[in-house]
């Protein structure tokens, strides 16, 4: 019968964490995760129950590095990590509704310039 991997990675806002639960005695592999996203500006370590985990950041790319274990049955292994990133980038669709608005805002100045100085303003 083959075993279940039960290895899981969830990711927040803010970082990642890593978990590994090995499912049988002995040596586990050595684990690789290799994350790109052009915003990752750096990484940091929160804390670690790994022995031996190493981690860097190469331009966009975040590498973290989790060398075999000898490990009981059912032991959990967990390593959390902040990463901080540039500054988001506008969605395409609130550029179009900016200008829009500035579209409505020169008609209401054309509109107000054509018909002269009788309408009334707002305050």
């Amino acid at each position: 019968m083959m075993a279940l991997n039960r290895d899981v990675t969830s990711f927040s806002s803010t970082g990642f964490t890593f978990t590994d639960t090995s499912i049988t005695a002995g040596p586990n592999l050595n684990i690789i995760l290799t994350m790109t996203d052009p915003a990752f500006t750096g990484v940091s370590l929160i804390s670690s129950t790994f022995p031996g985990l190493t981690f860097a950041i190469s331009g966009d790319q975040i590498t973290v590095d989790i060398p075999a274990v000898n490990a009981s049955a059912g032991e959990v292994f967990t390593a959390s990590f902040n990463v901080t990133s540039t500054s988001s980038v506008p969605e395409p669709s609130t550029y179009g509704l900016m200008l829009i608005g500035l579209g409505f805002l020169g008609l209401m100045i054309a509109m107000r310039k054509r018909l002269g100085p009788g309408i009334p303003q707002a305050c």
